[in-house]
């Protein structure tokens, strides 16, 4: 595979002194460039698990027969430290209700665990798909130190008729979850 940019790889650009930038090597993650923090989540041990699209993974109910797969996926990013649960409530919101043709706001609150939640539920009505549910729980992991914050979204889906089966395990689920360390910066 060829890129234009690769071409100009071959000679780099000189200082104002002529000589060569040195260059630094940066080790990832390392202390410039921070790991994800590190978490502890319980999952129903009957569950498969696999790495899943933009997420760190996706896990449900191996036996599943509905036209949709019940399941949960855990995803993260990384934004500004002045952004709060509120800012994330509203543009989360405002997406997925532009991304979706039929969406019903069911409910929205901030529960309290170990971690702060904000929790947000819909129902999704698309054509030839039974009515889903689906459940956005945003955190923040502790962090100290850092020019950024962690976000982490676990989204529960599942279809509208089945909720009554998965709701306890999504609340067990949501309660397990555990920050290792305070995410502080270390030498």
């Amino acid at each position: 595979m060829y890129s234009s940019f690769m071409s100009d790889l071959s000679e780099p650009e000189s200082s104002a002194t002529g000589a060569d930038p040195a260059l630094v090597t940066l080790v990832y993650p390392g202390t410039a460039f921070r790991a994800i923090p590190e978490f502890v989540i319980d999952i129903p041990d009957d569950w498969a698990i696999s790495e899943f699209p933009d997420a760190l993974f996706a896990a449900g109910p191996p036996d599943t027969t509905e036209m949709v797969w019940s399941n949960v996926i855990m995803r993260h990013e990384r934004l500004y430290p002045d952004v709060t649960l509120e800012d994330i409530a509203k543009a989360s919101w405002e997406m997925f209700a532009a991304q979706s043709t039929d969406v019903s706001l069911i409910d929205e609150r901030v529960l309290s665990f170990d971690t702060t939640f904000f929790l947000r539920e819909a129902e999704i009505k698309e054509p030839d798909v039974d009515a889903l549910s689906r459940i956005d729980a945003f955190c923040f992991s502790p962090t100290q130190g850092h020019q950024t914050i962690d976000l982490f979204q676990i989204t529960f889906l599942h279809p509208k008729a089945h909720g009554h089966r998965y709701r306890s395990t999504y609340a067990k689920i949501l309660s397990s979850v555990r920050f290792v360390g305070d995410g502080s910066v270390t030498a």
